[in-house]
């Protein structure tokens, strides 16, 4: 079936001056160099469209498609998924270092983030060796005061006695308040016998004595149960 001149073919019926919503005339369409005005349908998505079946005009909302536009094309996409404005593709999941806004439209995250969340610059992950301040959700050379890079490179909370850690909460490198001093990785409120607290560090005592005060070469009590102390000397 064929129609007059000027007229557009849809489905055995004749149509007056366009094709028809849901159709489309395709953009170059010759047979023998004489124009054929035969419609075709739109994709799924769309409500009408032009030149090309997925070259929305408008989108199907019947059906939960929205119109995200890239600026150049309308892109019909189902309400749960995202634009990608790179591929001009609808996407289950905004690919990684961009993130979903609020008209569904894939954002790219700022440089200081390998991933972000809800906001460009709301870190969830950071480029190698940087850490993530979880406090700020920002991105970080060396996390905090009172937090330590985890092992997926998290800033997180040191122990309440900790003022400073290292590789876990408890591994104290510095004591957070004067009521402790620090022993090896633990803060602890008095150091053990045979050490003395310089500094709220607890240094080992001299190899002669058994116990010392002030600094670690002055003996309270002697190592050697023949020695005894006289003025911090064994």
């Amino acid at each position: 079936m064929s129609c007059e001149p000027a007229k557009y073919l849809y489905y055995h019926k004749c149509y007056d001056t366009s094709c028809p919503d849901g159709s489309y005339l395709p953009a170059a369409t010759t047979n023998a160099g004489v124009s054929q005005n035969i419609c075709y349908d739109c994709d799924y998505s769309c409500e009408t469209c032009e030149d090309y079946a997925d070259e929305c005009i408008t989108c199907n909302t019947r059906d939960d498609f929205v119109d995200l536009t890239d600026g150049y094309i309308t892109r019909c996409c189902e309400t749960w998924q995202s634009l990608d404005p790179e591929t001009k593709e609808c996407v289950t999941y905004c690919p990684d270092g961009t993130m979903r806004d609020i008209n569904a439209v894939c954002q790219l995250c700022d440089p200081n983030c390998k991933t972000c969340k809800d906001a460009v610059d709301t870190c969830t992950t950071c480029h190698p060796p940087m850490k993530l301040d979880l406090d700020f959700d920002e991105c970080v050379a060396v996390c905090p005061d009172g937090t330590f890079a985890n092992y997926d490179d998290r800033c997180e909370e040191c122990d309440d006695e900790c003022a400073k850690c290292e590789d876990e909460s408890w591994h104290c490198t510095e004591c957070s308040d004067g009521l402790h001093v620090l022993q090896g990785k633990f803060c602890i409120e008095q150091c053990d016998p045979g050490f003395v607290a310089i500094s709220y560090v607890c240094e080992k005592c001299d190899p002669a004595c058994a116990e010392c005060e002030t600094d670690h070469t002055t003996c309270t009590v002697c190592n050697e149960a023949d020695m005894v102390v006289q003025d911090g000397t064994c």
